[in-house]
Formats: C-alpha cells, structure tokens, sequence
C-alpha cells in the first residue's frame, strides 16, 4: 500500500475565513512556482454545502479546500468554524 503524501493546514475561528484560507493555499502554490490555480466549487462530504472546491494547477487537480461541515466539527467537539485545504505533494511535484 502506498502511502500518499499530502500538505494540510486549517483555520480556526469566529467565521468562516474561507477567503484568508485560500489566500494561504494561492500564496504556497505561487511560492512552488505554480502558475494557473484555478478553485472549482466541488461538493465533498467533510465540507459544508456550497462551501468547497478541488484545487486545480494547470488543469491537473492538486487537492481541496472547504468550510468544515458543522457535524463533523460536533462529532469532535470543535466549537469552532474551521476552514482548511489538503494539498498532493505528489500532484505538486510532477509540476515543479
């Protein structure tokens, strides 16, 4: 079985901050030297509806970012609104 690698972070507060969350995945991808980010809404069950999308660069799809669905921050007693990503390193790699 092989083991996938992957970058995460996540946001944590009072609102949302999809935006401030996003700014940080665009900041990392531009920072690799990665051009053509695109963010295409996506619906993806740890997300809240309408609140997500898959991460593409240069048209190869390189992860996720949504607002944490508000069950799944219950089941872990996160009071919280919590906004994260979840990068391949692996996508990314074959891009650099």
């Amino acid at each position: 079985m092989k083991i996938k690698k992957k970058l995460a972070a996540l946001i944590a507060g009072n609102s949302s901050n999809f935006e401030e969350t996003q700014g940080l995945c665009s900041r990392i991808l531009l920072k690799l030297g990665l051009k053509e980010i695109k963010y295409k809404e996506s619906e993806n069950r740890i997300f809240f509806k309408k609140r997500s999308a898959e991460i593409f660069v240069e048209n190869k799809k390189v992860g996720i970012i949504g607002v944490l669905d508000p069950k799944i921050l219950e089941i872990f007693k996160v009071p919280f609104v919590c906004t994260s990503f979840e990068l391949n390193v692996e996508s990314l790699a074959s891009l650099i």
